[in-house]
């Protein structure tokens, strides 16, 4: 109806915005439902991630946890680091190199089977005239 709002169409673009330019690291939106037939309504781009249902005490407990910050295992000690000695790589070769004659090109038969008019090919035209 004219003058009426979206709704929340101008939140969710909100959000969806939020969510690309954190490339789905932020943690600001964390669905939250009354039962677990509301989950079909959970909007897209927030699908992938962890949701909340509030039908236990347990679930109320999982989400507080969640907000302070105090949810999961915490890590542990990592310990001393156990080094082991790896396989040595060596230089690529190709031979002896200092031996090796520098390249030669044949430009000869540029004459023989180009057309009449070479275009860009002035300098090597010359060379094989020579």
């Amino acid at each position: 109806m004219p003058g009426k709002g979206k709704g929340v169409d101008w939140e969710g673009a909100l959000i969806t915005q939020e969510l690309y330019d954190s490339r789905n690291t932020t943690l600001k939106f964390i669905p939250v439902l009354f039962s677990a037939d509301d989950e079909r309504f959970i909007p897209e781009p927030l699908r992938a991630g962890t949701h909340y249902t509030l039908t236990t005490g347990t679930a109320y407990q999982d989400i507080y946890d969640f907000l302070l910050d105090q949810a999961g295992v915490e890590a542990g000690a990592i310990g001393s680091l156990k080094l082991r000695a790896r396989a040595k790589g060596s230089p690529l070769t190709f031979g002896d190199e200092t031996t090796t004659p520098a390249a030669t090109v044949d430009i000869s038969r540029i004459i023989k089977y180009a057309p009449a008019e070479l275009v860009g090919r002035e300098v090597e035209t010359k060379e094989a005239l020579i």
